[in-house]
């Protein structure tokens, strides 16, 4: 396994690059008040495919999560299972508070199906986990 990112830049940095790559997907719904992320990829495509997972917290006002699950269906492929980067991330949800999300698609967004968007309505907090197989 190799750690292809972990999203250690500043924080205008961080947000600045989850908002480019939602924007080349869909319209943002909303500002984007805080952003983490940890990408990494198994596999060094040469003997082989290589599978990329990817992890993000993004913080949006409260009156904004509707305008973020609006249109949004649930999980494609019934993708609900939990999942956390391999390495730990103090702003990663546990598997216990994991249970209480609202998930969705994460096609609309972050361009692949596989995976889910977990909205957590009492922070403002969406959580995002998406896989390449």
């Amino acid at each position: 396994m190799r750690r292809v990112s972990s999203g250690e830049a500043d924080p205008a940095r961080r947000i600045e690059s989850i908002t480019q790559s939602i924007a080349r997907n869909a319209e943002l719904p909303s500002r984007i008040l805080a952003a983490n992320f940890f990408e990494h990829k198994i596999g060094d495509g040469r003997l082989g495919p290589s599978d990329f997972f990817f992890h993000a917290r993004l913080k949006v006002a409260m009156d904004d999560l509707p305008k973020w699950t609006s249109g949004l269906k649930e999980p494609y492929n019934n993708s609900t299972f939990y999942s956390a980067p391999p390495q730990k991330q103090k702003w990663w949800i546990t598997e216990e508070d994991f249970k209480d999300l609202k998930l969705y698609e994460t096609k609309k967004y972050f361009g692949r199906f596989n995976g889910w968007m977990g909205f957590d309505e009492s922070t403002g907090y969406i959580y995002v986990h998406t896989f390449t197989i």
